[in-house]
């Protein structure tokens, strides 16, 4: 398998605030389809809310019965380009000028097929048809014990691999969901993990900071970096903090970025500052660390980007939840300026 060409660097200091997109429940995480055209998002309520940047249509994913912290995509066909979203509007009003007020719309342009795998709080992982008009769970998969923190997908599209608070990573066919392996050898939550560029390893992270590089010809876990800066206990808690909050390969391979927490002084509140931590992959050898300073912060990666401008209620995900419905809370879609 062929490494793809690097992408353009993104400045993250001129991103600029495009669009608003909202939902009654507050928001839990976020990710764009392969194409670029939808905006997937969780929330609190349990579903996952799929939003339409070319038309603004917003459609719901319902099924799990817990938060969905994890979403990942399987696309077997690269995506078609995203339509152009003033130049199809253009085009809609141009044509219910014509007809008048009243007068029919101009349908929106289909989309590449692809499948959306989403993992919840309760350890499921569920199959969707990403672009479906009236979307409905495909296949349900008890996949861990415990939460599912999460799900990605293999480059080739073939695999798709999860990971959860039974100290387990498990790879499935990404086609019909049916389990292929499991990974043994963390002895703590995994908290996340990323297939390399060629597809030929997966590096997964624990909530301790231990960071395994995963064989997948074999199964074998072939060498244990430390990236424990991204751990704390807290003797006053007498709680953990900490594991890689997001895992990113660059695009030729040699540098693996975790992202998480450092400097913890409060693990209940979660105070500390963000940190990424670099690894030479080749090598090994890390982490070398770059802190932000404050806390808390909102780090943007590769546009576009979302981030949600309040954090979830701290309730236990799996505790049943008063349904009064809250006051909308907005995501926020963020481009680089022109």
């Amino acid at each position: 398998m062929s490494i793809p060409p690097p992408r353009a660097v993104f400045d993250p200091t001129a991103a600029r605030v495009e669009r608003e997109l909202k939902h009654t429940r507050a928001l839990i995480g976020c990710r764009f389809d392969p194409s670029g055209r939808f905006l997937f998002v969780s929330a609190e309520d349990d579903s996952v809310q799929r939003f339409d940047l070319l038309t603004g249509a917003k459609t719901a994913f319902a099924g799990h019965e817990s938060w969905v912290r994890g979403m990942a995509f399987v696309a077997p066909h690269p995506p078609a380009p995203p339509a152009d979203a003033d130049a199809w509007q253009k085009r809609q009003n141009a044509a219910q000028a014509l007809a008048g007020v009243g007068g029919a719309a101009l349908p929106a342009p289909r989309s590449s097929p692809f499948a959306l795998v989403t993992a919840d709080y309760h350890g499921k992982l569920v199959w969707w048809q990403g672009d479906s008009d009236a979307p409905e769970p495909l296949k349900t998969v008890q996949a861990h014990t415990g939460y599912a923190r999460a799900v990605v997908v293999s480059p080739d599209q073939s695999a798709v691999a999860s990971c959860g608070n039974d100290y387990l990573i498990k790879l499935w066919n990404a086609a019909d969901g049916s389990p292929v392996r499991t990974l043994e050898g963390h002895d703590s939550h995994v908290y996340n993990l990323a297939f390399s560029p060629d597809g030929s390893r997966l590096v997964s992270c624990d909530l301790k900071g231990v960071v395994k590089d995963w064989n997948l010809k074999t199964g074998k876990c072939e060498r244990d970096i430390d990236a424990k800066l991204l751990h704390k206990y807290d003797p006053g808690f007498m709680a953990d903090i900490g594991g890689a909050r997001g895992i990113a390969f660059k695009a030729d391979g040699s540098t693996v970025a975790l992202c998480g927490i450092t400097n913890v002084s409060n693990a209940f509140a979660g105070v500390g500052n963000p940190a990424v931590v670099l690894v030479d992959w080749k090598a090994g050898k890390g982490p070398s660390a770059r802190t932000v300073p404050g806390s808390p912060s909102r780090v943007r990666t590769a546009p576009p980007t979302c981030t949600t401008s309040a954090a979830p209620a701290r309730r236990h995900p799996l505790r049943r939840r008063s349904r009064k419905v809250s006051t909308g809370l907005p995501c926020v879609i963020s481009y680089p300026s022109p």
